[in-house]
Parts: C-alpha cells; structure tokens; sequence
C-alpha cells in the first residue's frame, strides 16, 4: 500500500523490473516506457497528492484555435523551407526547446530557456523551437530560429495512420505489466478508462516511432549539428530525435529549465531503468545542471554538468535597486491548484493585518488567465501580481513560500527570508531543501515577526546556482567538439 505521505522512490516501484524497460519498438529498438512514464506516473501522482487530474487526455486540443493554428503551421513550413534551403541551415549546434519562456522585449520575442545560449555563438546556432498556443513569435531576438510544428504534426497525423493491432497489443502488454505492479506493490491502479487511454496513446507514438526517426535523421543531416541541446530530454518524449541523433554520432544535453529535485519523477527511476541500457538509450547523454545541488537529487542515467542560469544571471545583473521597502508576501502557485494557494494568501493576510506587509499571489503563467478571469484581485487583502518576470516581484519581497515551486530557489541571494508550505505534496516533491517548512498560514505568520526565521545560508547560494555559465557553456562544447569563434551579441 502507498505510504502516507507517499514518497517518489516508494510509487516508482511500479516500473522497478527490467521486463519494463525491455519492451521496445521493433523497427528502431527506442524503449517505449519512456514514451508514457510521466502521463503514467502523474495519474499516480495526482491520485494520491493533488485534488485535481494532473493529466487530461486530450486536452492539449480542446478549445484550440484552428484558424491561427493553421496559418501558424503554413507560416512556419513556408519559413523553415526558406531557412533549410541551399544549406543555410546547417549550424554546429542545434537547440530544440519550448516556447512558454517566450517574451517580447523591445519589440523582438526572445525565448529565456534557449536564447541565452543561442545568442553566445549566433552564428553556429540554430533553435528548433515549438509553438505555444500557435503564437507567431516575430521578429526574433536571435538570428536563426526554425519551427517544430511541421514535423510535429506530420508524425501525428502519421502515428494515427500507421498505428495497428501489433501496436495496440504491444502497448496493452506493457501498460498493464505495469498496472498489476501498481495494484499489487501499491494499491492503486489506473482505473478501465485511464489506462485504455494510456494504451491508445502509446500504441500511436509507437506506430509513429519510424516515421519520426527517418524525419529527424534527414532534418540533422541537413543541420549538420556536432551538439544538440534538448530541452526536457529526460521526460522519454524526445526518443526518437535522441536515437536519430546519436546514429549521427550528435551529442545530446538537456538544458535545465526549472527545478529538479529528488521528487521529480520525470528526474529520478527506479532501479532496474537506471541498470537497462534500452532506457539509457532513450535519455540524453548530458544533463547541463544550475549547480552542483541540483546535479545530487537526480538518478536518471544520464551524465551531470555544472553550466549554471542564464536567465537569472542576466536578470539580476539588470534589476534595479531594491531599496529598504521590502514588505511583500510573496506566494507562488503551482499552475494546477491556484484557489488553494489563493485561500492560504487570504489566511495570511488575514493574520498579518497591521503589520506593514501585505500578501501578493503569484499566478504560475500556466494558471495566470483563470485567475485574472475569476476577478479575485484585491480580495481580503491579496494583490496579484501581474509581472511577466518573476524576478521584478522577487525583488520587492520580504518573503517568499510556496509548495515546491523553482521560485523558491530563485529567491535566494535576492529575497531576505524563504519557506516552503509544509505539505504532502512538498515532501514529496522537495524531500531535501535548504529552506525553513511552516506548517499553516498561522505558523508562517508567526515567523514573519522574527526578523532572522527564514535566512538562507550564503554557501547555500554558489553550490544552487553555480557562477559563469558563459565560460562553462564554452568549456562544455568544446568538449563536443565545438570550437566557439565568438560573435556574441547582448
């Protein structure tokens, strides 16, 4: 039975066989546990932490915008064939990322999780970047940028076509070996619907596996990369580019984009996926950490560098002066439960009324439009914030907590004190951090009289966000192979 609180090495027991990890693909050999893991995984999770679906199949396109995601899709085709043509796409390193860091700043969108990087070596860079919300973001801070949408929705459509009973069986067999282990280990198991979701959903990504791999084997031929940076690589989603790439003799690194800690399940495998090398195979050989802390709370099988954060570097070097203010309660949400965090703000107001602070929730950017829509603002005392960049609200607080949010390592070095809100969810999913736990809004409220509650030691700082990130970025693709000419641009 699951143990309350439950911890992640206890529910990943699910998948601790080597019988999980030996099911793979018969055209590419890719291990397809990864393929599913984490939608698996997070239906356990939320069952058994969060009061609401962590998953919901389907969704992704539900209300979508078809118009805009159309001539979105014809821009991008059309511009990638003009930035692929006669050679010019070819770049030494290839960065595949996400858009929801994306921004516009000063009239240009620039993308925090990969422009950094980009803009260190522009010209033997190119970002193969997907699509928010099928959001047009040009022009562009950075010079080379390619979109994922075409071929991501060439191999969708494609899965969908191709996928037949021996995909099905195939994916039948392995969702169920792992549900019997969830029921049997756990007491807990998907439920009829759920995991004849899951099997629908993994029988089309692996009848979609050969396509996939033959499309990026010709797009990296066209690039010619020596190191391709993949954003989320460790999430299993990325297999087929990985394998392509590695045929190609391309070296692999996730970036890291936010925090990873010992209760990240996308982060962290059970014993029997770190000993098979099907599953090392599908992962990237590198994993480029913030610092030395967040390379320790990881297992999965991949190497650890110490890079560092461009991001926060370059906004902390261009903060303002915070001066002697600082009377803001900073609580951030989590992007799945905001009402929750919303009442636990409105408790703390309530309990700090008169003390020349005043609470301030901070929507996750995933959350941010159901709360501006639900009109809560101002209510018993709560500010929203509504700063795109999270570092302008760091700047003016006197606290920050939160539940397991990467906020809460942001903070340090810029807010005086930090908390986490002391619950099954943040043992789970921050079992070690260097921060103070309260238990209840009363419990956070008291320690906000005592000036010294909440301090982050100073040697905490360096080992959570290592410095020099430019010269450890140059250090690491030369290791690649990448002789760096310079040609950064600010």
């Amino acid at each position: 039975m699951i143990e309350k609180p439950p911890r992640l090495v206890d529910l990943l027991e699910a998948e601790n066989d080597p019988a999980v990890a030996d099911f793979r693909c018969p055209s590419t050999d890719i291990a397809l546990w990864p393929l599913i893991r984490v939608v698996f995984n997070r239906m356990l999770i939320s069952d058994t932490l969060y009061s609401q679906p962590l998953i919901g199949f389907g969704e992704a396109t539900r209300g979508m915008p078809v118009a805009r995601a159309c001539a979105t899709l014809g821009r991008s085709w059309l511009h990638n064939v003009r930035h692929l043509a006669h050679g010019k796409g070819r770049a030494e390193v290839c960065i595949l990322t996400d858009s929801l860091g994306v921004r516009q700043v000063g009239g240009r969108w620039f993308n925090r999780l990969s422009d950094y990087f980009a803009l260190e070596h522009p010209h033997q860079t190119l970002v193969l970047e997907e699509q928010f919300n099928w959001i047009w973001p040009m022009p562009r801070a950075v010079p080379r940028v390619i979109f994922h949408a075409p071929w991501q929705v060439s191999a969708y459509v494609s899965s969908r076509l191709h996928r037949g009973d021996a995909h099905r069986r195939q994916a039948t067999e392995l969702i169920r070996l792992v549900s019997e282990r969830s029921r049997r280990l756990l007491g807990w198991e998907p439920g009829a619907e759920r995991e004849g979701q899951a099997i629908s959903m993994l029988a089309a990504k692996i009848a979609g596996l050969p396509g996939r791999v033959r499309a990026y084997s010709r797009l990296l031929e066209r690039i010619a990369p020596r190191v391709m940076l993949v954003d989320s690589g460790c999430y299993g989603t990325s297999a087929a580019l990985i394998r392509a790439a590695r045929d190609r003799g391309i070296v692999t690194a996730e970036f890291q984009h936010g925090a990873v800690a010992a209760g990240h399940d996308a982060y962290n495998v059970a014993p029997a996926l770190q000993a098979s090398p099907h599953y090392r195979a599908a992962m990237p050989d590198h994993f480029l950490a913030y610092g030395q802390w967040w390379s320790e709370q990881i297992n999965t099988p991949v190497n650890k560098i110490v890079v560092g954060n461009p991001h926060r570097d370059a906004q902390l070097a261009g903060l303002p002066a915070s001066g002697k203010s600082r009377r803001d309660v900073l609580v951030l949400g989590d992007g799945i439960e905001w009402r929750k965090y919303f009442d636990f703000s409105r408790e703390v107001s309530r309990r700090i009324d008169g003390r020349g602070l005043r609470v301030v929730f901070r929507p996750h950017p995933l959350e941010r439009v159901a709360v501006e829509g639900a009109g809560v603002d101002g209510m018993d005392g709560v500010h929203i914030d509504r700063n795109n960049d999270i570092y302008l609200s760091l700047n003016s607080a006197n606290a920050v907590v939160s539940e397991q949010s990467s906020g809460l390592f942001e903070a340090i070095g810029l807010v005086p004190r930090v908390f986490v809100w002391n619950t099954p969810k943040a043992s789970f999913g921050f079992p070690r951090h260097p921060f103070v736990n309260v238990d209840s809004p009363e419990a956070l409220a008291d320690l906000l009289d005592d000036a010294s509650s909440g301090l982050v030691g100073e040697r905490q700082v360096e080992a959570i966000w290592a410095p020099d990130w430019r010269g450890s970025y140059a250090a690491f693709l030369r290791t690649c192979g990448v002789e760096t000419r310079g040609g950064r641009t600010s």
